[in-house]
């Protein structure tokens, strides 16, 4: 775990950012002795530390170390601010904004290939971003009233810490940043309930996002469709009761003439077929296509729809 050089010593500046980096990610740690303000060359791994105890060794560490240590980064320029968000643990992001982090510093950047897409999960982000992406609130809150950018995004699709938090369904973090925060979002509500439906298809974030603003009528960029035909899609039948509770037409369609039961049965959605059938959908509407709800379902190898449909 320890850097060194070819001649087996302790590389120091890079071994004292990479204890740093483990206290900051939760990882297991080297033992840290101190005497007179020197870092010890013969380090112990130290397994079973507690929380408090990493907190401790940290903030011991930033004492002794230099300011770029706190500025300093891994090999993917993950800050250590950036790793203590990531975890969620506020009383370390607390320190090292203390000790001088920064708090929109972001990690690498790096080309959008498909080989650095399959290597990392995502890149280019802040502290703020992913404290989001894993709803820590108190993270969030506190990195917001530090002067966190609530609108930056990260690298890989462009998105910014309120797309992920509605992606993910994290309610308390997505009303924090746009209460909190003053997340940009009051043109593009719809689209992020799209999004909301895509992702984890959290309810409380759906009926939020509509009460809010969002047009249960907005169209999709890609085939015209509205929110219920992408929650027919995805299988989300808690979502489609909303959606035709708040009045959205069961039998509408989408560019390619399709309805939401054209859509459920062609992927397979069981529950939200007979959901839809039992409010009444029309069995024999025809898409772009003229293939009814069943021919979709025969031609996608669903058989249980199809038993269904047809019976």
């Amino acid at each position: 775990m320890l850097v060194r050089d070819p001649d087996t010593q302790l590389v120091k500046s890079k071994s004292e950012m990479l204890v740093l980096e483990s206290c900051c990610s939760g990882k297991i740690i080297d033992k840290l002795l101190v005497q007179q303000g020197k870092l010890q060359q013969d380090l112990e791994l130290l397994a079973g530390r507690s929380a408090r105890d990493q907190r401790c060794l940290v903030k011991l560490w930033l004492d002794h170390l230099s300011c770029k240590h706190v500025h300093g980064h891994n090999e993917k320029e993950e800050t250590p601010l950036f790793l203590a968000a990531w975890r969620g643990d506020l009383s370390l992001v607390q320190a090292l904004v203390e000790s001088g982090a920064i708090v929109n510093q972001r990690t690498k950047d790096l080309p959008n290939t498909e080989e650095i897409r399959e290597k990392y999960i995502t890149w280019n982000c802040t502290p703020l971003w992913v404290a989001c992406e894993y709803a820590h609130l108190e993270v969030v809150e506190y990195l917001i009233d530090r002067g966190a950018d609530v609108d930056a995004v990260e690298g890989k699709y462009d998105r910014t810490a309120l797309f992920s938090a509605i992606w993910w369904g994290h309610l308390k973090v997505i009303m924090c940043l746009i209460e909190k925060g003053r997340a940009s979002w009051t043109r593009t509500p719809t689209k992020f309930l799209f999004v909301a439906i895509y992702g984890k298809g959290n309810m409380e974030v759906i009926q939020y996002l509509v009460k809010h603003g969002a047009d249960l009528n907005g169209t999709d960029s890609d085939d015209g469709g509205t929110p219920i035909h992408r929650a027919a899609w995805e299988g989300n039948v808690e979502a489609v009761k909303y959606f035709i509770h708040c009045g959205c037409p069961i039998n509408g369609t989408n560019s390619r003439k399709e309805t939401p039961l054209n859509l459920a049965a062609c992927n397979g959605k069981l529950p939200v077929v007979v959901y839809l059938v039992e409010q009444g959908a029309d069995l024999h509407v025809i898409d772009a296509h003229n293939r009814t709800p069943c021919d979709r379902a025969r031609e996608s190898g669903h058989d249980q729809v199809v038993e269904y449909l047809a019976g």
